[in-house]
């Protein structure tokens, strides 16, 4: 595949769901996942086996980020319709129980902080 800046890898996958080409928008986003660190790649990549007939293999990867840095947050899997197909799955229903208490202990942990600036001149943020 050619080299490709995120804007178009993005625009290519776009027009590739579009067009219903989900094997190839799956293939795109997984072969640029290893070049970019991106949600919307890596939320593609995790949608689109759904699409293909394979929820086990969404569920494999949802599974498979829990032993990494880009595992995913609940609200991510709850926010829109994608992943309606697998909801009542009782795997998919475990897999969110366990990234809800992965993401309770992120934040309780302070592993990840809310930015917080000071305008000049002013004590309060």
């Amino acid at each position: 595949m050619a080299n490709l800046y995120l804007h178009e890898v993005h625009k290519l996958v776009n027009d590739l769901i579009e067009q219903e080409t989900y094997e190839l928008a799956y293939q795109v986003s997984g072969h640029y996942m290893n070049y970019f660190s991106d949600g919307y790649l890596r939320f593609q990549h995790l949608w689109l086996p759904i699409q293909l007939g394979r929820p086990e293999q969404t569920l494999a990867l949802i599974e498979h980020s829990l032993a990494t840095e880009h595992w995913f947050s609940t609200w991510f899997l709850q926010r829109g319709p994608e992943f309606d197909k697998i909801k009542d799955l009782p795997r998919f229903q475990e897999l969110l129980c366990i990234l809800e208490s992965k993401e309770a202990e992120y934040w309780q942990h302070g592993m990840m902080k809310p930015i917080t600036c000071v305008p000049e001149d002013s004590a309060e943020p």
